[in-house]
This record gives structure tokens, sequence and C-alpha cells, in this order.
């Protein structure tokens, strides 16, 4: 059995035709612009004066919270309503309203990881090249295929 033939098979069903999970690539692409971008822009802001971001980054944080609260809700009211253990979790692979909310939150954090590359994108732009670390963009790297491998295999689930 190919390991690599039967991953993208054995993925939640119930998220097979939502955007972005029918395969890695579009996030392996995500991740490669993000880098480029990144090794580039950096380059190309090299000899420029940096931008003055303000009104987007403050329209930027008020899309996060909105993101963040949602998701928040979205898993309280999963984890009060099936008393789901924080230990472990089976998955519940049911169409369940409540397992399409928890199915629904995973994905949107997902979503978020996608969303939060901004932040580098922001430090390129406004010239904060001593906050693009290594571990800053491992870990928004890592964060992002954690969030579509979970959305994509354990929506809902430990």
């Amino acid at each position: 059995m190919d390991l690599f033939a039967t991953i993208p098979q054995n993925g939640d069903i119930r998220v097979k035709d939502w955007p972005l999970m029918q395969s890695v690539i579009p996030t392996v692409l995500i991740i490669v612009a993000y880098i480029f971008f990144i090794i580039f822009g950096r380059k190309w802001m090299k000899n420029k004066n940096a931008f003055e971001l303000r009104d987007f980054m403050l329209v930027y944080n008020i899309v996060q919270v909105i993101l963040c609260t949602y998701i928040t809700y979205e898993a309280t009211y999963v984890w009060i309503k099936e008393r789901y253990s924080f230990t472990c979790q089976p998955i519940d692979f049911s169409k369940s309203e409540t397992a399409m909310k928890a199915c629904k939150a995973c994905w949107w954090f997902y979503i978020m990881k996608l969303v939060d590359l901004t932040d580098t994108i922001l430090f390129v732009l406004r010239k904060k090249d001593e906050q693009i670390t290594f571990l800053h963009v491992y870990h928004h790297i890592t964060m992002t295929f954690c969030g579509w491998s979970g959305s994509k295999y354990v929506g809902g689930g430990q």
C-alpha cells in the first residue's frame, strides 16, 4: 500500500468539497508564495521607504478579532453541548449539527492561519525585518499545514 496514495483518499468526506480541502497543493503553493515574498519582498523594500499601513492594519486586526470570536464561539458551543473531552475526543464523522459545527470551526481555524500569513507581509512592507525570524516563519508555515491537515482529516476530534 502506497502511503502517499492512500492518505489523500482517507480525508474526511464532509469537507472534500470545501474550498482548499480537495488537495494540499493549493496550501503548498500559498506557502511557497509566502516564502518567495519574504525573500524577494525584503530585497525589493531594501531601497524603498516603509509603507504606512495603519488603516489596513486596523481593518486586518478587526477581521482577526471577528474570526477568533467566531471560532471560539463555535468551539465552545460544541464543547458544552457534546461535553467534549480536552484529553481525547473521538472524531464524530456524522453530519449532525454539532459535528458540522466542529468541522466548520476547524476549517475556519485553517483559514485564519492563511490570513495570519499577512502578519509577515506587513512586517516586510513596513521594513520590520527584525521581527521576521526563522521561528516566526517556521511557526506560520507549520501552523498553516497543521490547520489544513486538522481540517482535512480530524475536524472536530483529537
